[in-house]
């Protein structure tokens, strides 16, 4: 068992000398934690300290919420305190820099620390773990809820509460969120922007001749990162769009540029390059190193030229890009290439790089990027780095396997799921039935709760459903689930149908050799017959002909060649 320490410290006021400092130990244990708390409090600009824990009657204070300090310097501070023979939270309001405290109980469950109007100390937001909003105009005396489904609030300028709801009640919807205002502490609301839409131009959009010059554009050893062509709205728009940048793999979108461009990514992606696709002469190229977040100029001529393309090394591992494009009227085309390189000063270390896990959308959530039952995680170059990565970077990849959820699964033979639910039932008609399937020409009995790993899934652990497989060593034709009384007599069929393929195969074999010995054994052929004697006398020229014919025709039954086939 370990037992955790925590400390936290604020100054209270302008120039007051007051430092407040809380400790924490806590100690957990199976599903429950203790933990003491202790105040102290020092008006000499931290150089002497007296325990005051006794004004907040020893109450464990939650150091997640930290000692909430007023923005105005008027000396108010609040502590968010743990009440756990009770199941509440209390507040500890203290407005003399924290010579006494008023203990207030909360009537929620808060999620965040206390936020203070800048304008206005005695006004107080927050969240509870329901994701409702609640308001307090007396400096939490007392608390009122003014919306649900809330997943971030901020002050705005003026007194006015900036949020996002989600009627789903899921924040984790991305895309599906709108921003919403209230200048009357939560008696009207505004919405300012309903949920993003936004639109990737690809193959379609050429088809259509629009003006998209590029398609979305990724690299391998680029992991994450895509820059493509898109426009906002509930429809895809016919006018120019813009440039947009995705550093999670196409899940959140970044503008980057206005307008269309031609673009490349260079170094691995720690270089971003782009120029503007336009019809008038160009002198000047974009560049980026913290993947579209900020992009600079430079003019790599004195002499613009109409642009006709850009390319770099394949690989996108180099430093160097080349334009090309021609002046005057075709005559003299210009190949420009920029080298990059001198940008950056140093090579990357391993300080520059950061762990990014693939496919994260609830940071909080153990099963957080989980896809197939595992996740990924790859290093990354920081944002603020700007260094070289260079030809040889090579792309650094973790697995690791995931606990098995209902989401690993199938529903299994007989069972479905039911509409906006995650479990599997057993079908109406399958009840009370014995679930036997055809598996490589066996019948086997399927013993089941419902479920079925999905093909190719290595989650490990977690959720394990029982299922086996028996055979009942039965021959079998096909390969589909059957009910028992359809399988009782599939032996019987198996050899009924086999007698017939046979006997018709007999049969065609007796039609095929009678009609080989009818028409081809049977036919006859056309012979040239030739007489040795009719031979002779046409070579001598010999007179008499018709005589030798006739003493040909009685004899000709002899008189055949040695070499004749008669």
């Amino acid at each position: 068992m370990r037992s955790l320490g925590t400390l936290s410290l604020a100054w209270v006021g302008d120039g007051s000398g007051v430092l407040l400092v809380l400790t924490t130990f806590h100690v957990p244990l199976f599903m429950m934690r203790f933990g003491q708390s202790n105040l102290y409090r020092s008006e000499d600009h931290g150089k002497t300290f007296k325990d005051v824990t006794d004004l907040i009657n020893h109450t464990f204070i939650q150091t997640d919420f930290g000692i909430a300090i007023s923005p105005d310097h008027s000396g108010k501070v609040i502590l968010t305190g743990d009440v756990s023979d009770v199941g509440e939270f209390r507040l500890f309001r203290s407005q003399d820099f924290g010579l006494s405290f008023e203990a207030t109980d909360l009537p929620f469950v808060p999620l965040i620390q206390l936020l203070y109007n800048p304008a206005d100390g005695n006004t107080l937001l927050t969240l509870s773990i329901t994701l409702d909003l609640w308001l307090s105009e007396d400096f939490g005396a007392t608390w009122r809820k003014i919306h649900d489904n809330v997943c971030l609030v901020r002050w705005g300028p003026k007194s006015s509460i900036y949020f996002t709801n989600n009627n789903n009640g899921s924040c984790n919807d991305k895309g599906a969120l709108d921003l919403r205002r209230t200048d009357d502490y939560g008696r009207s609301f505004q919405t300012i922007a309903t949920r993003c839409r936004l639109h990737i131009h690809a193959s379609y959009s050429t088809t259509m001749k629009m003006n998209v010059p590029m398609l979305p554009l990724s690299q391998p050893n680029a992991v994450g990162l895509i820059l493509a062509h898109g426009s906002v709205g509930d429809a895809e728009s016919a006018l120019s769009p813009d440039v947009y940048v995705s550093d999670d793999g196409g899940y959140s979108w970044l503008l980057a540029l206005r307008g269309p461009h031609h673009y490349a990514i260079l170094d691995s992606g720690g270089l971003l390059v782009a120029v503007e696709h336009t019809n008038s002469p160009v002198n000047q190229i974009k560049f980026s190193t913290d993947e579209g977040q900020c992009w600079h100029s430079y003019n790599f001529t004195n002499d613009p030229l109409h642009f006709s393309g850009m390319d770099s090394e394949p690989g996108s591992r180099s430093m160097n890009v080349s334009v090309w494009g021609y002046r005057g009227d075709f005559s003299k085309w210009v190949v420009i290439t920029i080298d990059f390189r001198k940008l950056f000063s140093r090579d990357c270390d391993e300080g520059d790089y950061v762990e990014w896990l693939a496919h994260s959308a609830d940071p909080s959530g153990s099963n957080d990027g989980c896809v197939l039952g595992y996740k990924e995680t790859f290093l990354r170059l920081r944002k603020d780095s700007v260094c070289w990565k260079g030809r040889d970077f090579a792309v650094s990849k973790k697995l690791f396997s995931c606990p098995c959820t209902l989401a690993d699964y199938h529903c299994d033979f007989g069972y479905h799921r039911p509409e906006n639910s995650s479990e599997c039932v057993e079908q109406e008609d399958m009840k009370g039935r014995a679930l036997e399937f055809c598996l490589n020409g066996t019948t086997e009995l399927l013993q089941t709760s419902g479920y079925r790993k999905i093909p190719g899934n290595r989650c490990e652990g977690g959720f394990q459903p029982e299922r086996t497989e028996t055979d009942l060593r039965r021959m079998c034709i096909g390969s589909a689930l059957l009910p028992k009384s359809l399988t009782e007599h599939s032996s019987t069929n198996a050899v009924v149908i086999a007698m017939v393929i046979i006997g018709i195969l007999l049969m065609s074999a007796v039609a095929g050799v009678w009609l080989v010995k009818k028409y081809v054994c049977g036919g006859r052929f056309l012979v040239h017959r030739y007489s040795v004697m009719r031979e002779n006398v046409e070579a001598n020229n010999i007179e008499g002909v018709d005589d030798v014919d006739s003493q040909y025709t009685e004899t000709e039954k002899a008189q055949f060649n040695e070499d004749s086939d008669q």
